[in-house]
């Protein structure tokens, strides 16, 4: 037993296997990524209204020098890419989000897996002098998914092997009122 440990071996510090009692350690590690974001006017007119692109890429990958192992709880690949309508007082949007499947995990804390997904969501709002209402459907295709980084599921499984789920299509309204 390693003092003052609360019970941790050198062996479970190792392990890969099951869970394992962790101490809190410093390690250099070489993290690398990317965040590319943009917006592109698509044109329109008084009588359509505009439209315009935007997006943002984000990528992040780690390892810990000492052990040639991953960097724990690191988001995948994911991307969001949104078209846009204003005319008026009228703003719309349709989004795409896109995450990757997350296989580059940490094997000492058991880091779970997770596959790839793609949610749709809608959203259209009205402003009118002080007021605005705004009306969304989020995971309007009620893609079933799990969150890369939303950790260990325990509700109906006692061993935490399922991920958390994702949330569902969902409904929102929203009035904003400035004073």
């Amino acid at each position: 037993m390693i003092p003052g440990s609360n019970g941790c071996t050198a062996a479970k510090l190792v392990a890969t296997r099951g869970f394992v009692n962790l101490q809190f350690m410093n390690h250099d590690a070489r993290l690398y990524g990317v965040d590319v974001s943009g917006r592109l006017p698509l044109g329109g007119s008084e009588a359509v209204g505009r439209f315009a692109l935007s997006g943002v890429v984000g990528y992040v990958s780690g390892t810990v020098i000492d052990t040639g192992d991953r960097v724990y709880h690191l988001m995948p690949l994911d991307a969001k890419l949104t078209v846009e309508h204003r005319r008026g007082g009228w703003t719309s949007t349709v989004g795409v989000q896109a995450v990757a499947a997350k296989d580059a995990v940490q094997a000492v804390r058991i880091e779970l897996p997770t596959p790839g997904y793609v949610l749709v969501n809608l959203h259209t709002a009205y402003q009118w002098k002080q007021l605005r209402f705004d009306v969304g459907l989020d995971n309007a295709t009620d893609t079933r998914y799990v969150l890369p980084l939303g950790g260990r599921y325990w509700v109906g499984d006692p061993t935490g092997a399922s991920s958390v789920p994702g949330v569902g299509r969902s409904v929102f309204a929203g009035l904003t009122v400035k004073l």
